[in-house]
């Protein structure tokens, strides 16, 4: 939704980009044990199906606390 600007739920374009809140814990992902990782919530404003995308710059620091992506 992020790169397409469509909904993959309704196909809807009204696509709208809320930034994390200053203090919302709920939108940011931990990446240590006192460090957390802001998101960004893309929203489609026909349906109401919502995304959260993580920085690029951070998916290192991601991976080394989470470790390797699980086998489906």
């Amino acid at each position: 939704m992020k790169n397409s600007r469509r909904c993959p739920k309704c196909g809807g374009t009204e696509v709208i980009r809320c930034k994390t809140a200053v203090n919302g814990a709920y939108d940011k992902l931990q990446a240590g044990v006192f460090r957390m990782v802001q998101t960004d919530r893309w929203v489609c404003c026909s349906c109401g199906y919502c995304e959260l995308w993580a920085d690029p710059e951070h998916m290192k620091e991601l991976k080394e606390f989470w470790g390797a992506p699980e086998e489906p």
